[in-house]
Parts: C-alpha cells; sequence; structure tokens
C-alpha cells in the first residue's frame, strides 16, 4: 500500500497567489496599523466621553474652551508640572492620554499632597505628631520658635546648634534630637510652606476682588539675577503686603522680567485668568525697562491687561526729585563730592579710621562711624553721613591737618584739598542747612514706605513735607539754629574757619 494517499498534494502557487491563482489587492497587504492610522486622521472625530469622569474623579473638562484638566494638579501649583497639558488645558481626547497622566509622577505626588491637605491624621508625618507625648511637642515648639528666628535675622542654618545649645544652657529643655542644621532647613521648609499656602487662599478668596503688584529687581550672593515679587490686597479694610516668591530671571529684557513676574504668580496657585481679573495695578522702579510704554514691562502689561494702572515708586521719584535738584545748584554739586571724599577716605582705610578714632580719644569726643552711602535709599543714607561730618568734625580736621603734613605726594594733597573745602563757613552753615533739610526728606521717604499706606496719603505727605520746606526759608530748623552756639567768630567746634 503507498504512504502517498495519507499526504496532501503541495500547491504549486506561491505567496503571492491566493487559491484562484490571482494576485491579492493592495489594500489586503497594506499593514493593519497604517489603516488604522489613517483613519484617525480622515474619518474619526473624537470628542469628551464624561463617563471618564466616573472613572477619573480627577478629570474636568471646560465645554467653552473644549478642554480637559487635571483638578488635583491646579489645586497644587507648587508640586505640579505647570507645562503638563493637562494642566494648562489638555484638546486630545484618548483615553490613553488620561491614562498615561493618572500615572504621572507629578501627578501622583500631587495627589499625596491632596490627601495630606484633607487628611492630615491619615499621613505619615500626621500618624508620627500623634505619637508625640506633650513634652515633646513643646520641645517642637520651641525648636520651630528658633528656626524661624535663624530665617527672619538671615542667620547661617550652622548657627542653629549653637543658638539651641546656649538656651540649653539657660535652662531651657529641648534634649538633642534635631539639634543640627539640616533640622533647621527642613523647619523652615515647613514654615514656608504653611505660609505660601496661606498667601494663595488669601489671594484667591472671593473677597479679595483687587490685587497689586510690586516688582523690584536684585541680586543674590552668586550675583545671580533675580526678580522679587510682592503683592497687595485689603483684608478686612487695611491693605496686607505679601511676598510672592523670588524669581530667577532667565533674560534681563522686559519679556524675561514679565515672564519671571508670571512665574512667581503661578507659584501661589493664581490662574492666569484669576489674575489678569483681579490685578488693577503696577508699581515698578524708573528704569526704562520696567517703565517703558512701548517694550517696557508697563507697556506690556497694558497691552495684555488694558485697564491696569500703572506707578513709578512714589520712595524712588522722591530719590530722583532731590538728585535733580542738587544738580541744579553749582555749589551744592561742591558740597556732595566733598562730603563723599570724606566717606571714600575713611570707610575703605581701617587705619584712618583707628588714627581717627584715637584723636577723637585725645580730644574726648565720640566718633561717629564714617559707614558707605548708599546709591539706593539715598536720602536715609545721606541724613546719616551728615549727622556723622557734623559729630566728627573737629576730629577729621585734625586728622586732615596731620595727614597734610606728615604725607607726601596724592594722598597730603588730597588731604589738603578736603580740609580746605570743609574750613569754610559756607560749608558749615550749608552742613547744618542740609541736617534739616535731609531731616524732612527722610521722614517724607519713610512715610511714603509705611505698610500701611494707601494712594491717598501719598498727597497729604507730600503737602506736608512742602509747607515743612518753605517754613526752612523763614525760621531755622534744629540743627541751624544750635549753629550759632557752635560758631563762635571764626571758630566752629575749636577749628578755625574762613569765609
Amino acid at each position: 500500500m503507498s504512504l502517498l494517499k495519507y499526504f496532501k498534494p503541495t500547491s504549486s502557487t506561491d505567496d503571492d497567489t491566493d487559491s484562484t491563482g490571482q494576485q491579492p489587492s493592495t489594500s489586503s497587504k497594506r499593514p493593519q496599523a497604517d489603516r488604522k492610522k489613517e483613519y484617525e486622521r480622515t474619518k474619526r472625530k473624537r470628542g469628551f466621553l464624561p463617563k471618564w469622569t466616573k472613572e477619573f474623579t480627577w478629570l474636568e473638562y471646560d465645554h467653552a474652551l473644549q478642554l480637559m484638566y487635571c483638578r488635583v494638579c491646579k489645586d497644587c501649583p507648587d508640586k505640579a508640572d505647570t507645562q503638563s497639558s493637562f494642566y494648562l488645558g489638555c484638546d486630545s481626547f484618548r483615553k490613553l492620554s488620561i491614562q498615561t497622566h493618572d500615572k504621572s509622577k507629578s501627578h501622583l505626588m500631587c495627589v499625596l499632597v491632596k490627601r495630606a491637605k484633607e487628611n492630615p491624621k491619615d499621613t505619615s508625618m500626621g500618624k508620627a505628631i500623634a505619637k508625640i507625648n506633650a513634652s515633646n511637642f513643646e520641645i517642637l515648639k520651641k525648636l520651630f520658635r528658633t528656626a524661624y528666628y535663624v530665617a527672619k535675622e538671615e542667620i547661617a542654618l550652622a548657627k542653629f546648634p549653637g543658638l539651641c545649645k546656649l538656651q540649653m544652657a539657660n535652662g531651657v529643655e529641648l534634649k538633642n534630637t534635631y539639634i543640627n542644621d539640616h533640622a533647621c532647613g527642613e523647619f523652615i521648609k515647613s514654615m514656608a510652606h504653611v505660609q505660601r499656602e496661606k498667601t494663595t487662599e488669601e489671594l484667591t478668596a472671593e473677597n479679595t476682588r483687587f490685587l497689586s503688584v510690586l516688582s523690584d529687581g536684585s541680586t543674590d550672593s552668586g550675583i545671580i539675577e533675580q526678580e522679587i515679587v510682592y503683592v497687595r490686597y485689603l483684608s478686612n479694610g487695611s491693605p496686607e503686603t505679601r511676598m510672592v516668591k523670588i524669581v530667577d530671571v532667565k533674560h534681563g529684557h522686559a519679556a524675561g522680567i514679565l515672564d519671571a513676574i508670571d512665574d512667581a504668580v503661578a507659584g501661589v496657585g493664581i490662574s492666569p485668568d484669576l489674575w489678569e481679573s483681579k490685578v488693577i495695578c503696577a508699581n515698578f522702579d524708573g528704569a526704562s525697562v520696567m517703565m517703558g510704554d512701548v517694550n517696557g514691562v508697563a507697556g506690556r502689561l497694558k497691552r495684555r491687561i488694558p485697564h491696569i494702572v500703572i506707578l513709578h515708586c512714589v520712595a524712588h521719584k522722591l530719590e530722583l526729585a532731590v538728585l535733580d535738584a542738587i544738580k541744579k545748584l553749582p555749589f551744592l554739586l561742591e558740597f556732595e563730592e566733598t562730603i563723599k571724599s570724606v566717606f571714600k577716605m575713611y570707610y575703605y582705610s581701617p587705619k584712618k579710621r583707628r588714627e581717627l578714632k584715637e584723636i577723637g580719644r585725645l580730644i574726648e569726643e565720640k566718633v561717629a562711624h564714617f559707614s558707605g552711602l548708599k546709591s539706593t535709599r539715598w536720602v536715609p543714607s545721606r541724613l546719616r553721613s551728615l549727622k556723622a561730618i557734623e559729630t566728627n568734625y573737629a576730629a577729621t580736621i585734625m586728622h586732615l591737618e596731620n595727614m597734610s603734613t606728615s604725607q607726601r605726594g596724592e594722598e597730603a594733597a588730597k588731604a589738603r584739598g578736603i580740609m580746605k573745602a570743609m574750613q569754610t563757613t559756607r560749608f558749615v552753615k550749608c552742613l547744618h542747612f542740609m541736617i534739616d533739610y535731609s531731616t524732612i526728606l527722610a521722614k517724607c521717604s519713610e512715610g511714603f514706605q509705611h505698610e500701611q499706606i494707601f494712594i491717598g496719603h501719598v498727597k497729604e505727605i507730600i503737602q506736608s513735607t512742602t509747607s515743612k520746606l518753605i517754613r526752612l526759608k523763614t525760621v531755622p530748623g534744629e540743627s541751624s539754629a544750635k549753629l550759632s552756639d557752635l560758631l563762635t567768630g571764626k571758630l566752629y567746634c575749636f577749628v578755625i574757619i574762613y569765609e
């Protein structure tokens, strides 16, 4: 018996022919994935499915904008990925997109934070705190207060253990737990987080109807350009000012600064729509990059928020006004240069300061410290410098005279020049008048910087300051009034002066 009947004959057709002997169609050869992509691109129209919100409770849909958002991530902006599509608004209506966000690291962190806010006792920290007895809780309160002092006074974290040991030596019970700089840093972060949440709650509250933004540039210890942003609002009828954030500026132009302000505002949980609806005023210094009407931060804000009012900081305007007034009087320019020369001579030379103090000890007069003249906050620093010149006048003249005779070259010539300018009746009278003048302006500057000031108070302060300055024309100020006792003939503080 033949075994061939148990085997079917092989087809003579190759893989490219079907059972009928014909070539298969091109469409049947096309990969399934390509057909699916073409269908997605040309025929299928995706939309939001309400049933998704039952499976993903954090999902919310804006019917007006036709965008999906993550409610949890928007409630926790400091932990969320602010560049995520579900934070900004997602229009990819695919379940896969939702599932991907649901498993993302930033979303899971936001979920944990939200649970901790809603049920703090269920968190690991909450359970740990529940086990702490009353005495340990009191110790933690003292440690937190000490950490707050370190942060408030800008003391190095490394000083925290020493402060704790000092308190323990004075009888304060602290134990040895958490007595290190790392714990101090954690305490400060915790307090900052609580304060940031409080600020967010106040700024987003319904009764906080209007906001003003205050911004100024600065540099940190690493000479990195930063922008410090404050927000001002009314709380129970009283103005409140809160620091929002210090942000690194990526670019020093107006667009970069405005981006930094936006980042700071977003960092406390204020959405762009809420921010633009509440902000009514912006306060900057007089730099062109800030106040420029076209390409400055002010101009860009006006185009974005047409109703916003831009103000030039009144305290800064006062400084500029005083400097402009001095430039119009030639003698005041000479007087200003003499004051600067004295301060430069002693501020940068410990040896000269030591010699000046020795002369003050010999004539039994206390020598005031010659601190550096500030380019910012010029009015208050100038008042301190003028009072230091008045206090140290006799000792300074004696020291300059000694330098002019005992030294040679440039130092001796400089000392003779300063001494010649100071030993005139005109300089002495101007010194006392400028002390009275600067005292009035310093009080005006302090009034402009008062925490509780309203814009309506500015006019009152200006009117009061103006009347006081006009009064100086006819009635001598306190410093000018005592000049008659100090100036006798050609002697002032027992120093010969010339016309």
